[in-house]
């Protein structure tokens, strides 16, 4: 602890280092040492940028040293906050991982399970890949934002941002929150002082309506991880009643199924269900999505209409990712809201997102806004459209979520982070992800976003010809959007993501062309500089 307090300034003063970058390395009790002496207190906690764990842990046992129980290593392990930690160990790390998921901390930690069996630190000076992925996990968290990104200035240009669409009429009341190189750089409201606006604060609750559909579209992934569903395996081996379908013919007369809808075909749209006919106001498929109790209902009501086209001959949007989410309930024996909440939910720490507001929750509810050509009026609770029941079974994989800030966020940082959680624990396989990534669509016509140069993956639209973007976000950005004009994207190449929430009617697709443009010139430019 007298180390800590006294030697490393010295070392700092005698090298010039960077105070902001030191990290504390220990192997065996060296590592135990990383949290028993460097989390002493919140004084010696904060010298440290990281920690560097290799095998043994303190708090997996009890090591014999005074202090050394569980309770005080987990008040420890509390004044570690974000910091990063790599923790590696011959052979495997279950035993470090289990203990850590049992705290409920949740921190921000790597794993490694090395190859081999000897209880040395050796590995370090030996060319292999274990250390190769030390040296890429050190470079990632020892490269501070401050080096290539100017803060003050990024952020008075995102809030002049928001600011401009309010004045410019483009939302009301709007947030964004920007993670960059493993920390939030930006998270900011700005309120419109419109009458009957709100203030969006962290508790504030959003509509997410399609910003729902990456959520299914992971949770079929796990499936898929589990080899509990294959892509192009028929649907109708789940859910028998899609066998009957039929297609919408050229004449009055509808054609046969050439072949039966698949997984991918439900993940890409192009399975020729369409469904969003109608409005609150309007008679129509979706009018009477609104009004019913469970899934299977809406498996009964798709059924009961042809399908726009051949299945796989085109893209169309529409409750292709609802009918997915009935899919899961039916493989995993729960509802969609209690898979998403066991796989999803409870390891990323998203406890306010859900398919149902509750009276508190309602408290909390951004209003709707619509854009007219006068201007915007309050929206009616009719304009909500879906009613958020509690305990309703009308869990509309593609639509029906809602959700905060800071938990979408957690959702973000997750896919940003390959797949994994807060404590390193994989719960989206790195292959997996890669083919949620990958073009899905090829020649198949009807995507919309290809004269941007996006493609359709499973869940996600991918940008892969930024030319033809013309916002400066470079190759491989991936997101999607929501109903009441919510955006987010993840940009693996800059190691970021970018959350954008408002209430507004119709959907605004130009806020976030415009958000990107005003992003990537402060970033290209500071690559640049």
């Amino acid at each position: 602890v007298q180390y800590c307090q006294e030697a490393v300034q010295q070392v700092l003063e005698n090298y010039n280092a960077d105070p902001e970058k030191v990290f504390l390395a220990g192997f065996s009790r060296g590592a135990i040492a990383c949290n028993y002496i460097g989390l002493h207190n919140d004084e010696i906690a904060g010298i440290w940028a990281g920690f560097i764990c290799h095998s043994h842990y303190d708090g997996v046992r009890d090591w014999g040293y005074s202090g050394a129980d569980r309770e005080s290593a987990l008040q420890r392990l509390q004044r570690l906050k974000n910091r990063p930690q790599w923790i590696s160990h011959e052979s495997s790390v279950d035993s470090t991982q289990t203990y850590l998921e049992q705290t409920g901390i949740s921190p921000n930690v790597t794993f490694l399970s090395l190859p081999f069996p000897n209880h040395t630190a050796q590995w370090v000076l030996k060319n292999i890949p274990a250390r190769e992925s030390l040296r890429a996990w050190w470079r990632k968290h020892s490269m501070s934002h401050s080096q290539d990104l100017d803060i003050k200035q990024f952020s008075k240009e995102i809030s002049e941002f928001q600011r401009k669409l309010i004045a410019d009429g483009e939302c009301l009341s709007n947030a964004i929150q920007v993670y960059h190189k493993n920390e939030i750089i930006y998270d900011q409201a700005i309120h419109s002082d419109f009458p009957g606006d709100q203030p969006i604060t962290d508790q504030t609750i959003f509509p997410i309506w399609s910003m729902t559909k990456p959520i299914t579209c992971v949770a079929a992934m796990i499936l898929h991880d589990r080899n509990q569903l294959q892509l192009d395996d028929p649907v109708h081996d789940v859910l028998p009643e899609l066998a009957a379908l039929e297609v919408q013919g050229i004449n009055s007369e509808p054609d046969s199924l050439i072949r039966p809808i698949t997984f991918r075909d439900l993940f890409r749209h192009t399975s020729g269900i369409y469904g969003y006919d109608g409005s609150f106001d309007e008679e129509g498929t979706w009018k009477q999505i609104m009004e019913l109790e469970n899934l299977d209902q809406v498996v009964d009501l798709i059924t009961e209409q042809p399908l726009q086209h051949q299945p796989g001959a085109r893209y169309t949007y529409g409750l292709s990712t609802a009918i997915l989410g009935a899919a899961i309930e039916k493989i995993s024996g729960q509802s969609l809201y209690d898979f998403m909440r066991e796989h999803i939910f409870n390891p990323l720490g998203m406890s306010d997102t859900r398919f149902y507001l509750t009276p508190s929750d309602r408290e909390h509810f951004q209003p709707l806004f619509v854009k007219t050509d006068k201007g915007y009026r309050p929206g009616t609770p009719t304009e909500d459209e879906l009613y958020y029941v509690p305990g309703s079974g009308l869990q509309l994989g593609g639509e029906g979520l809602v959700s905060t800030m800071n938990d979408y966020g957690k959702f973000c940082r997750f896919l940003l982070n390959h797949g994994q959680g807060p404590n390193g624990k994989v719960i989206l396989s790195q292959k997996s992800l890669d083919l949620m990534l990958s073009d899905q669509l090829g020649e198949t016509p009807g995507f919309w976003g290809a004269e941007n140069g996006y493609v359709q993956g499973l869940g996600f639209q991918i940008l892969q010809n930024p030319e033809k973007s013309a916002t400066g976000a470079p190759s491989g950005i991936f997101g999607w959007g929501g109903y009441h004009t919510t955006h987010f994207w993840i940009d693996p190449e800059n190691e970021l993501y970018v959350l954008f929430m408002t209430r507004r009617y119709p959907y605004n697709d130009n806020i976030e062309n415009n958000l990107q443009e005003v992003i990537y010139s402060l970033i290209n430019a500071d690559t640049e500089d």
